[in-house]
This record gives C-alpha cells, structure tokens and sequence, in this order.
C-alpha cells in the first residue's frame, strides 16, 4: 500500500507536468512556421463593379473618395461589409464610378492561403482570402482608373484557445501616368495579428493599378 502511495506521488507531478507542457506547446504559435500559397481550386467570389456614395470633396487630380481603412476579421470571424468596404482611385471631378467608361468586363482577382502552425506542428490557423479590384475605367477617353479595391476572406479557420484580427490599409494612392493619360496606383496593406500563449504581427503588401496590373510587394 505504501508503494502504491509512494509510486502515484510520483506519476502524479509527472502526467500533470506533461499536460502542461502539451497545452503550452498546443498555444505556443511557431514563429518560423508561415506557409503562404495561392490555393488551386478556391473560387473568389465576383463583386460587380457599382459607385461609391461618398462625394468628392475637392478638384484635384485623383483621390480615393471610399474608404482607407477598414476591418477585416474581428475575434476570427469576418466582418467586412462587402458593399462599403473597398476604395478606389477616380477623377476627383466626377460623382462616381459610373461617370467613367470602359471598365474591364470581370475584376482583376488573386487569391492567396496563409497557414500557421503551433509547437505541435498542428494546423491552428488558415485564412483564404482575395484580392480584388475593378480596372480600367476612363473619364472623357482618358486615363484608366480603379474602384472597388478591397480583400475578400472566402475562407477562416481559427483553433481553439487563438484568436485572429485582421484589418486593410490603404496607406497611399498615386498617378503612374501622365497628366494626360493618368494610371491610377494604390497600395494595399492586409494586415493580421494571432494570439495564443504568444503573438505574430505581419502585413501583407500589395499595388494594383488601373490598368490591370497586379504586384504582391511583400511580407514583414
């Protein structure tokens, strides 16, 4: 009986030390650990090109007339409102987006897969998602700008005991044209914070320009 007691003394600390050390390393993220791909057989979803409601405030030359900043995911659910949340670079003397012609028949469409993993080599986080952007418009047969610019999450999937935020900067836009012949440009920032027993910070950066064109810059 007294080796019975004396050997469950023993285990005791033991199994609780090794739960212990499984759940740190279940909500220890790996920080070497990021796996970024485009997925093959994802489908973005399509947004139609339509104007922004917001009017134009001055008369310059190109100005984004949406939105600059907006969340994305929120405690791992998405939350962006697909019908306001974007941004776009258009003539500042027009009313909206539909005062431009000629704009590209299907927008421009990336779609990218981040993957995290924790000490225990377990999957804890995969976020889909999609870059969009509508291209080409021009204002009295000139210029080529860009509407509807936004990050689309088409799929998320957060461990238990982690948490996910991600929001969209768009830190600057500009003219890579000519006066005459403006390209709109902007730079687009995705960024996301996961939390478990530790944390990883990282933005994802992006330009699009209004002539279709389409650059992924990098990740720090």
């Amino acid at each position: 009986m007294f080796a019975q007691l004396k050997l469950i003394s023993f285990i005791t600390p033991v199994i609780v030390g090794i739960g212990f050390g499984f759940y740190f390393a279940y909500l220890t993220i790996q920080s070497d650990f990021d796996e970024k791909q485009q997925p093959q057989n994802v489908e973005p979803r399509i947004v139609k090109t339509s104007s922004s409601s917001n009017p134009l405030p001055d008369i310059s030359s190109i100005i984004n007339s949406a939105q600059n900043t907006w969340q994305l995911i929120e405690q791992n659910r998405a939350v962006m409102n697909i019908k306001v949340d974007y941004a776009n670079v258009l003539p500042s003397e027009i009313k909206s987006a539909f005062d431009c012609q000629k704009w590209a028949d299907e927008p421009f469409t990336k779609t990218f897969k981040i993957k995290f993993q924790n000490k225990l080599n377990m999957r804890i986080m995969e976020l889909v998602y999609t870059v969009q952007f509508t291209y080409g418009g021009s204002f009295e047969n000139k210029g080529q700008y860009l509407d509807r610019i936004t990050i689309i999450p088409t799929h998320v999937y957060v461990a238990y005991g982690f948490k996910l935020d991600a929001s969209i900067n768009i830190p600057s836009i500009n003219n890579v044209g000519t006066l005459e012949e403006p390209i709109a440009a902007a730079y687009v920032e995705l960024k996301y914070r996961l939390t478990g027993m530790n944390s990883i910070e990282k933005t994802e950066s992006f330009f699009v320009k209004g002539n279709g064109q389409f650059k992924y810059l990098n990740q720090w």
